[in-house]
């Protein structure tokens, strides 16, 4: 395919703003990446003309930790901008290998925080700081990216503003999520003190059941202490922390500059954090030169070359978001789901009624069992990057090799390594401890593990377990684990991973309805929004009352923040349905307290 003199290659990435793609020019015979905006943002009959000038402006952006944009135009009638294709990965992937050192959060903290205030001093915010905005490239220099997309979507009135500004709530400024239109550089500041917060303390400062709830921590809880939760942070950086992340934006420092001289200081005294764990090595960041490369971000095709829904850069291990840790306030849902089973139910599970279950009878869905390949007796994928002084895993390997068809270390070993916040090194062990549960019929301990995770706050594992219970569990009883399984699946579909791990056509044979729904969130959070609404809006047509469909329907009004009033409306009708399950009734609830305040 070709756009304008560029001759598309392949996509390297996909997000619901727009499709980044390797493109090669060969008049100047050199690759560079296309960012291909997303159709829905054309809705706004402004935007053309507001894309062309904010291009222009961000354009001008010249500073050696800044991904550069190089041209700009149309195809077709859709919007895309060139940039510097860069081989490497962004900041929130490094996240996952491990904890950075304290040289690598010094480095990280330099660079970002010298591009920003070279962008402030031109007059442009950038308004979407965060890991996977910070580009770390092959030869060691760090940029940062999306000035373009984060300042065109922010400025406009498009379903999609909505959706950028709502879609990462763990960096999100108080004052951006109320929606206030004054931002100054102190918006930045204070998603910038987020991402330094979440280096040196190794979590986000809020985290919760829905995207809402966490905007309304950020609103209005207060900002857990660093040191509570981190010692190794010393009492000079926890200040640094707690005035850039001030509730309100006269507290906070005026500019980036007053930040890093603040910075700096504090890194002069004792405890410097964070480093990794003694016997664990973590890749180095390099230093940055002063010279320049960028690269490209998330990403939409026009009809017809879009590429699959969770195409990702080349790797074939699909990329996860950063990993959250546990949530402050438990999860209800699988409490409601013990107190209706009973704890002596649960335990019949996995004594007498082990083989009882009865695929062939008609039940409230039908679940399907995953299939199951042969577990591996070796440990050789388990024990990588564990190293001797680490204890607790060595123990549950030990374990795994003693007796390696017991399925309860696996997923111990799982649960060990999500706690932990290294997601990637707990899908092997996750894996092969659910099929040692089907091949010997233990919903008891995928139950059990399910509920764990849940309370971890990592509804996807918990989603998969669950899903692989389902046909081990009476009839009688399967009433209780459909409301659990569909309220986890609903949750789980945020992650970009979700239809790695459970495809839609697992969740289809399940129930038809309830997979269409839950693919248009995973659409509206990690694809192609329209799309998902229009899928949607097609199990309305047929299942109008579907109490999961109300409340996407719901979130979806919500994070378009064009009408306020219907995103009111429709969360009151759902609040007012008695037989609504409680955990979507409670959701509607935190959505409520998110939108303004109606006007009298």
């Amino acid at each position: 395919m070709q756009v304008g003199p560029y001759r598309i290659l392949e996509p390297l990435g996909q997000g619901g703003m727009a499709t980044v793609f390797k493109a090669y020019h060969a008049a100047l015979d050199r690759y560079v990446a296309i960012k291909v905006l997303h159709p829905a943002l054309l809705e706004d009959p402004n935007f053309l003309a507001r894309f062309r000038r904010e291009a222009r402006v961000v354009a001008k952006l010249d500073h050696s930790n800044i991904v550069p944009i190089y041209d700009f135009n149309e195809h077709q009638g859709y919007p895309y901008l060139v940039m510097k294709y860069i081989k490497g990965e962004t900041l929130k992937a490094r996240m996952k290998h491990g904890p950075l050192s304290s040289e690598e959060i010094r480095t990280v903290v330099e660079a970002v925080g010298s591009a920003l205030a070279y962008a402030h001093r031109q007059g442009v915010l950038h308004r979407d700081i965060k890991p996977s905005n910070v580009l770390l490239s092959q030869d060691g220099r760090i940029y940062l990216s999306d000035f373009g997309l984060a300042r065109m979507a922010a400025s406009g009135e498009s379903t999609l503003s909505a959706d950028m500004i709502m879609g990462t709530p763990q960096y999100i400024a108080p004052e951006q999520a109320m929606g206030k239109r004054n931002l100054d550089a102190r918006t930045d500041i204070y998603s910038f003190g987020v991402m330094l917060y979440e280096m040196l303390v190794g979590r986000v400062p809020f985290l919760a059941d829905t995207p809402y709830s966490i905007i309304h921590d950020h609103i209005y809880s207060p900002l857990p202490r660093p040191r509570d939760l981190n010692p190794r942070v010393s009492e000079a950086m926890e200040r640094v922390l707690l005035k850039a992340l001030a509730k309100a934006p006269e507290d906070r420092f005026v500019t980036v500059e007053e930040m890093l001289r603040a910075f700096r200081q504090a890194w002069e005294s004792p405890t410097v954090p964070t480093t990794p764990p003694k016997g664990e090595e973590t890749p180095r960041i390099p230093p940055p030169p002063q010279t320049t490369v960028p690269a490209p971000a998330e990403p939409t095709l026009p009809p017809g070359e879009r590429p699959a829904a969770g195409t990702v850069t080349a790797s074939p291990t699909p990329t996860r978001p950063e990993a959250p840790s546990p949530p402050r306030r438990r999860r209800r849902w699988w409490v409601a789901l013990l107190a209706l089973m009973g704890v002596g139910a649960l335990c019949l599970l996995g004594v007498g009624l082990l083989g009882q279950a009865h695929p062939g009878r008609p039940t409230q869905g039908r679940p399907i069992r995953p299939t199951a390949p042969a577990t591996p007796t070796s440990t050789e994928t388990l024990d990588q990057g564990v190293s001797p002084q680490d204890t607790g895993a060595n123990d549950l390997l030990q374990r795994i090799r003693a007796n390696p068809t017991d399925p309860q270390p696996y997923l111990e070993l799982a649960l060990l390594q999500y706690r932990r916040h290294q997601p990637g090194r707990g899908e092997t062990p996750l894996t092969r401890g659910i099929n040692l549960c089907v091949q010997q019929q233990r919903p008891d301990l995928l139950l059990d593990y399910a509920f764990q995770f849940l309370d971890l706050g990592e509804p996807l594992p918990a989603t998969r377990l669950l899903l692989a219970a389902g046909p081990l569990i009476p009839a009688d009883q399967r009433g209780q684990w459909d409301d659990v399984f569909r309220q986890a699946a609903y949750w789980a579909a945020e992650d970009p991973n979700f239809e790695h791990f459970i495809p839609a056509g697992t969740l289809a044979k399940y129930d038809p309805p309830f997979s269409e729904v839950v693919q248009a969130r995973y659409q509206l959070y990690n694809g192609d929004p329209a799309r998902g609404y229009a899928l949607l809006r097609r199990v309305l047509r047929d299942k109008g009352t579907m109490p999961e469909a109300l409340l996407l329907d719901a979130e979806y009004a919500v994070l378009d923040a064009r009408d306020p009033d219907l995103a009111r409306r429709r969360l009151e009708r759902l609040t007012s349905m008695s037989e609504a399950p409680g955990w979507v009734l409670d959701a509607a609830q935190e959505m409520l307290k998110m939108l303004p305040t109606p006007s009298p």
